[in-house]
């Protein structure tokens, strides 16, 4: 009988279990995760007044939160401007969970619009030998294992020239 009292806790395996709400009336928790990695939160729950540590106790189990995706770079070698019949290959570099990460590349040029040149796969690399000049973009989508999302992060270069 009585309001009810709530004490909540969360394990991290870099911390252990810490109360990161001690005793009050409040029977919800927010909280932003910071870091990726295996949690747990469980609530202590008592009668306001009762000497006891908890009567009541609720462990939701552990859970995993991901770390975003996210697309630091897409750098060419060699880079922009080149003439048509030179090789180009972009690198992306992305980080994110779950790995491994899956790389999907697109080529912009005015006359077909967006094309996408490399489905998803593990490589992380894209290579062209240009065989008209023009105006040109190449963008990147990675997205985690096993995501259902079209893409996760993207990146493009923005538009760069090859000349005859």
């Amino acid at each position: 009988p009585g309001p009810l009292q709530y004490r909540f806790w969360r394990y991290s395996a870099s911390t252990g279990w810490v109360i990161v709400q001690d005793y009050a009336n409040v029977s919800t928790l927010a909280w932003t995760p910071s870091l990726a990695g295996q949690y747990d939160i469980a609530v202590w729950v008592r009668t306001a007044g009762s000497l006891n540590a908890y009567d009541a106790i609720l462990d939701i189990g552990f859970f995993t939160i991901t770390a975003p995706v996210t697309v630091s770079s897409l750098t060419p070698s060699p880079a922009p401007p080149r003439s048509v019949g030179t090789r180009i290959t972009w690198t992306a570099t992305a980080s994110g969970n779950p790995t491994p990460l899956q790389y999907r590349f697109w080529r912009y040029n005015a006359a077909s619009g967006w094309t996408m040149v490399q489905d998803y796969s593990t490589i992380n690399t894209f290579g062209w030998t240009p065989s008209l000049s023009g105006q040109y973009d190449i963008a990147v989508w990675v997205k985690a294992a096993g995501s259902a999302n079209p893409l996760d992060a993207t990146l493009a270069t923005g538009f760069f020239n090859i000349t005859p």
